[in-house]
């Protein structure tokens, strides 16, 4: 998994929002939503992480946190 994962779900809940609706807001298919909140997609257009960030009412870098990160064996 990357250490950089995108908040969508989290966001998207706080507004009350279902993947339904935040897909309509951007021009997306629902299961385009449900690939990016479950991490099955391994990149995204510029434009649609704008769109999606504008939908959720945040700055585009807003939707990006730190998951955890791989620990080495010794």
């Amino acid at each position: 998994m990357s250490p950089i994962q995108l908040r969508i779900k989290a966001l998207r809940n706080e507004r009350g929002l279902t993947q339904v609706q935040l897909a309509q807001l951007v021009g997306v298919r629902q299961a385009t939503i449900n690939d990016l909140e479950n991490n099955r997609s391994r990149r995204i257009e510029l434009d649609l992480l704008e769109r999606l960030a504008s939908a959720l009412g945040v700055q585009a870098g807003d939707m990006f946190e730190m998951g955890d990160t791989p620990r080495r064996h010794r």
